[in-house]
């Protein structure tokens, strides 16, 4: 923990704007630094895209915002709190196991995989969470799950099982079961990536959406580069690990300055015109 307390303790000043604040975050799995000493900040209510190539770090910086990978070195904190730990004689504790899950249900996310059960319905997923951490009683959590599911377009589809839907469908399950929450963060997982191509389009759509009509701060790890410049509020490139470009999506995409971002948009569109 040593190397937590001597973590920076300034917060920044806009501090009561921001959503997301990470800072100097370092991240290591055994001898593999996977982040290193990455900053970053969201306002609240903005959409925040992060792109990069395969292996950079970007999923593993989102499951550290909800702190589903414990950090080393640095601080993040949502909404003004600090995530994972708290303070207690100048030096940061672990949270308790009750106070992490509050703060992922506050700090949703949205996975790759769905990660729905597959013995629920789609109504049942998402009011597992209704129930179990937000404790509301069976009715209102039957009447939050059912508006969510519509809200995504999915009002025909309440009592079906996983099995029974398409995985556009699917995600779509679990981006409800993440709106469901009432989450001021949500954290959307490269969520096309595990989708036939021709159904991309309806995730994306319903990310679009909600967007538009939500207040909600959202942080997107996506490879949908279209996707990214139609939706970002801003956008950071990060590479091995790190940091490279921070900037508004036409300060990214059209005018790069590092040669590591040039090389990532020039692959990214010889590959795109292989496919077309």
């Amino acid at each position: 923990m040593k190397d937590k307390e001597m973590a920076t303790k300034l917060v920044p000043s806009s501090q009561d704007e921001m959503a997301v604040v990470a800072q100097n975050v370092h991240k290591s799995f055994g001898k593999l630094h996977v982040l290193k000493g990455i900053n970053f900040e969201v306002a609240k209510g903005k959409v925040a895209v992060v792109i990069g190539p395969s292996g950079s770090g970007k999923s593993t910086f989102l499951r550290c915002v909800n702190f589903l990978e414990e950090y080393e070195v640095g601080r993040i904190h949502v909404n003004g709190r600090l995530v994972g730990f708290r303070e207690v004689d100048g030096r940061l504790v672990k949270e308790p196991e009750h106070a992490l899950r509050l703060l992922r249900a506050d700090t949703a996310m949205v996975f790759q995989r769905f990660n729905l059960f597959p013995h629920l319905t789609a109504m049942q997923n998402v009011m597992l969470g209704l129930l179990k951490t937000r404790r509301l009683n069976k009715v209102e959590a039957t009447d939050s799950a059912a508006e969510m599911l519509c809200r995504v377009g999915l009002a025909e589809k309440l009592h079906e099982f996983p099995n029974r839907l398409s995985g556009g469908q699917q995600q779509r399950v679990a981006i409800a079961r993440a709106l469901a929450m009432h989450p001021k963060v949500i954290l959307f997982d490269e969520v096309t990536s595990a989708l036939d191509p021709e159904l991309v389009e309806e995730v994306l759509q319903t990310i679009q959406r909600i967007a538009a009509e939500s207040d909600i701060t959202m942080i997107l790890v996506t490879h949908e580069m279209q996707f990214a410049k139609d939706i970002a509020d801003q956008v950071t490139f990060m590479d091995d690990g790190a940091v490279v470009e921070q900037g508004s999506p036409t300060e990214i995409f059209d005018y790069p300055k590092t040669e590591r971002l040039q090389g990532y948009l020039r692959r990214f569109n010889k590959q795109r015109k292989a496919k077309i």
